[in-house]
């Protein structure tokens, strides 16, 4: 698809369309960089339940771009999508929950999300989950646990799952 009909389809209420025009402002490709634009055109495929555009305004919310920084926010924003089944989503809002300063900590709902995504084989969220069970927040600490988690994620290449799982392993 060629820029101008990118451009003419976010016009006409493409969901797809409007968040490849959102991310042309977020990277200044092809226009001046701005995320009031960006955010502007995420904002119109978010109102189509536009997985990207969720996930693309909650990024920005949590980075403070074209926002005032807010993680309550961004929370909002990964929950729609993460409700929809996004697994990327679900990590996100899990990793807000966590480890987040400007959230307060939620650690049971981390591992909520963090389950959801992890069985789905995301292997961050699966990394993520062996942290909780490994230290016991929102869920009982459970070294063999963590262990399963951290080993699931090594599998698939994730390096801090390969520490924390020989970390562990040299514990035992």
């Amino acid at each position: 698809m060629s820029e101008n009909d990118i451009w003419k389809k976010a016009e006409t209420g493409n969901p797809d369309a409007q968040t490849q025009v959102g991310d042309l402002y977020a990277h200044g490709d092809g226009v001046s960089q701005s995320w009031e634009h960006a955010l502007l055109w995420y904002r119109k495929a978010a109102e189509q339940e536009h997985i990207p555009a969720l996930i693309n305004i909650g990024r920005l919310y949590e980075l403070g771009r074209g926002v005032e920084q807010e993680g309550m926010d961004a929370a909002l924003w990964y929950r729609r999508a993460a409700v929809q089944g996004d697994v990327e989503a679900q990590h996100l809002l899990g990793t807000l929950y966590a480890f987040n300063p400007e959230v307060p900590n939620d650690f049971e709902e981390a591992v909520n999300w963090f389950r959801q995504a992890a069985e789905k084989n995301h292997a961050w969220a699966q990394c993520d989950l062996g942290i909780m069970y490994e230290f016991g927040h929102g869920v009982e600490q459970d070294l063999s646990m963590a262990s399963e988690w951290f080993q699931k994620a090594s599998e698939q290449g994730n390096g801090v799952a390969r520490g924390k799982l020989k970390q562990i392993n040299n514990r035992a």
